[in-house]
């Protein structure tokens, strides 16, 4: 009798036998550099989760049903072991599979760091951004706290069509915000500023002016953008006066219109388009001239070859000596 259920029990294990345990199928030895992927041959309803280990990443591979069963293996030269867990359908129990494999080769040698100076990071944009740093400079005092020293220079990028995540324009900003923050009322921290834009000027291939700004260099002449800002409830009669003769039949109107020069009078709340601060306007306030001010532009850069503040006699003559001083 027990002969018998013996033979029997025997026959039905021979007859269904336990189904083999899924494994982590991956290249027993691999190069440096060629690709290598993992993969578990799971079962319907089965779901892998793959795990990092030290010194190698599993970057899991979903197929057409999103099931995630293989997964590409970045590692480092060296014995590996991956694990993955397999989490069955249902309550059974999840299996955590393992697998070893070793990387042979070696790392190339790193490649050289390149430091490129200021200068060279501003590659043919630096003549530019050298004046927005001297008009920056010039304007210093009228600046309270760093955020209004960093918008200046967004604001002029803007202008000179310069983007914001320009090399040079990252760099400056990143000293200035290594050299100050906040408040501009500490005198340390002001000096602090006033030494990172002195650097970065030198550093531009500029040379830092002295206690007091430097005298204009001649320019070349050529068309000129020429601003007046000003206040409109300080404007007196003679403002009105002078505003229209630079508009009319007058000698100093036919000047501008035979030289190609374009006369703005911008004001100083002006708003954009957009009923945003105007961005010019923005950046000739900072220059701390005041109002009225006449202001004399690059037409394509926007820089700034000639400031003075206008005295209450003003005249449209006036307005093209100035222009004459900037090259115009």
């Amino acid at each position: 009798m027990n002969r018998f259920l013996l033979t029997v029990l025997a026959a039905s294990l021979l007859a269904s036998p336990l189904a083999a345990q899924p494994s982590i199928e991956i290249q027993s030895v691999a190069q440096l550099g060629k690709e290598l992927t993992a993969r578990v041959d799971a079962e319907p309803g089965e779901r892998i989760a793959w795990l990092p280990g030290p010194g190698l990443t599993p970057v899991k591979i979903a197929d057409a049903a999103g099931d995630v069963k293989q997964a590409h293996v970045f590692a480092v030269p060296g014995e590996h072991e991956i694990k993955a867990i397999l989490v069955p359908p249902g309550d059974a129990d999840p299996v955590i599979l393992s697998a070893r494999f070793t990387v042979e080769g070696a790392p190339g040698p790193s490649p050289p760091v390149v430091v490129r100076t200021l200068a060279e990071l501003a590659g043919d944009k630096k003549p530019t951004i050298a004046q927005i740093v001297a008009d920056g400079r010039a304007g210093l005092a009228q600046f309270q706290t760093v955020a209004q020293v960093n918008r200046y220079f967004a604001v002029s990028y803007d202008l000179a069509k310069i983007p914001q995540d320009h090399p040079a324009a990252v760099e400056i900003k990143k000293r200035i915000d290594a050299a100050a923050s906040g408040s501009l009322a500490d005198a340390k921290v002001r000096e602090s500023l006033a030494a990172a834009l002195a650097k970065i000027a030198s550093d531009l291939g500029t040379d830092p002016p002295g206690p007091t700004p430097p005298p204009v260099p001649p320019v070349v002449e050529g068309k000129r953008l020429v601003v007046v800002l000003h206040e409109v409830d300080d404007d007196s009669s003679a403002f009105a006066n002078f505003r229209v003769n630079t508009a009319n039949n007058s000698a100093a109107a036919q000047y501008f219109k035979a030289n190609g020069h374009t006369v703005q009078f911008l004001e100083e709340e002006q708003k954009d388009q957009n009923g945003q601060p105007h961005p010019l306007v923005e950046k000739l306030k900072a220059l701390g001239v005041g109002v009225p001010a006449a202001f004399i532009l690059d037409p394509a850069t926007k820089a700034v070859l000639y400031q003075t503040k206008l005295g209450p006699d003003a005249t449209a003559d006036n307005l093209v000596e100035y222009t004459k001083r900037g090259g115009g």
